[in-house]
């Protein structure tokens, strides 16, 4: 499972870009929907009969997702002759949940947005609904759905609906024409949940799961912070325990430090005064050890760029280790002094079992006191010359996946280092 091939915008990818022009000529993209959480719902071409039955699943989610800032999108992969308009699409949701049992949403909640790309007909929605006095759909109407008519719905005020060419954004996602699709995005729009809502047992409850456990903290003024990239999900929890299960069963050493000896010459060594923590290194030539450097290069390069404007395409050893409580600690040091490790320029720290063991945290003391920690999956980037350290374990282990990352002109001082 560990070297499985990845599909296409799973959890913990980077949403692809969606940019366009919506219906009333305004330019749409998704760098507005930074800082705000997405549900997304996918429909392939073939797919947008299936949409009134997820939307119905979804409708009591409204407030909750109100109530988080989160907004809630229909996305198409072509132009079907006739849009939707919203009191269409809630209507057939209504018919839909009143078939399954589910109750309507409350009026003045946040509705969806239909996003629509470029492409050739296919199989339409439902006929648009009669237009009123201002050419806008009237907010009571008949609606058919293939039986008898629905007599004068009351329906919440119409949704825009924004029609955009994607520029295959659901390609990119791995969604087909049949196919159905819910993403999550976090607010730096990195996707915390796929699913197909087709026949999901509990597609609600997964979406309103998924939302509860974004990380998050209340605004509050900021003084001193550290440089460090917190990116949650750069892991599948599945995976985590894999590699702490692969941990267990195989030969693990104790972790050394970098030193300089009396002859001047760069050295590794068992310090427990210093370091104490087992370490299990990944072989560079296993498939194991390639399938994480380019999951952890493909998630992490862009948040790198994107903060601190440099660019990296290689790591160095990649290993997982294990800090046992009490006492497992790893004390102030900055982790490209010695010079066999110059080249080092970020370092990565992902969280494999949270909630399984006590203290541990990550520090930067040159800049507060705040305690780093991340969900499980989760990681912290940063320079690999800040200043950092390991508090004791208390209780319990902690295990963490550790590896670093740099450049293409740091990989060249690397190679000349190493042949000299």
């Amino acid at each position: 499972m560990l070297d499985k091939t990845r599909f296409p915008s799973e959890a913990g990818d980077a949403a692809p870009p969606c940019f366009g022009m919506d219906a009333d000529g305004t330019f749409y993209t998704s760098e507005s929907q930074y800082g705000r959480p997405a549900v997304m719902i996918l429909l392939g071409s073939q797919a947008t009969a299936a949409l009134p039955a997820i939307l119905a699943e979804l409708a009591p989610c409204q407030p909750r997702f109100a109530d988080s800032g989160t907004d809630l999108f229909v996305i198409v992969d072509d132009n079907p002759r006739s849009l939707p308009n919203a009191d269409i699409l809630w209507a057939s949701a209504r018919i839909s949940a009143a078939d399954a049992g589910v109750a309507e949403p409350a009026d003045g909640t946040r509705h969806p947005t239909v996003i629509a790309g470029e492409g050739p007909p296919s199989t339409p929605f439902p006929e648009p609904a009669p237009r009123g006095a201002h050419g806008k759909p009237s907010p009571a109407m008949t609606v058919s759905t293939g039986r008898e008519p629905l007599q004068a719905v009351r329906l919440p005020q119409p949704l825009p609906i924004r029609t955009i060419d994607c520029g295959g954004f659901l390609a990119r996602c791995g969604v087909g024409p049949g196919d159905t699709r819910v993403l999550i995005l976090d607010r730096n729009l990195r996707i915390a949940l796929r699913t197909d809502p087709v026949g999901h047992p509990a597609l609600a409850a997964a979406c309103l799961a998924c939302l509860d456990s974004l990380p998050a903290e209340a605004p509050r003024d900021i003084q001193t912070p550290a440089p460090a990239i917190i990116l949650p999900n750069l892991l599948a929890p599945s995976m985590c325990r894999e590699l702490i299960a692969l941990f267990e069963s195989s030969q693990t050493i104790d972790g050394s430090v970098a030193r300089v000896d009396a002859a001047g010459l760069a050295a590794n060594v068992v310090d427990h005064d210093k370091k104490h923590r087992r370490d299990m290194l990944l072989e560079p030539e296993s498939p194991l050890h390639a399938t994480l450097r380019d999951l952890l290069l493909d998630r992490c390069a862009p948040e790198i760029a994107k903060a601190f404007q440099a660019r990296v395409a290689f790591t160095d050893r990649i290993l997982v280790a294990r800090y046992d409580g009490p006492g497992g600690f790893f004390r102030r040091h900055r982790d490209n002094t010695a010079a066999h490790v110059t080249f080092r320029e970020f370092a990565l720290s992902i969280n494999l079992n949270a909630g399984d063991y006590q203290g541990g945290h990550l520090l930067f003391p040159e800049y507060n006191d705040h305690r780093y920690a991340t969900p499980t999956g989760g990681g912290v980037i940063f320079s690999a010359a800040a200043l950092h350290e390991v508090a004791p374990v208390t209780a319990g282990s902690r295990y963490v996946l550790l590896t670093f990352l740099h450049g293409q002109q740091a990989e060249q001082r690397r190679l000349a280092d190493a042949v000299e």
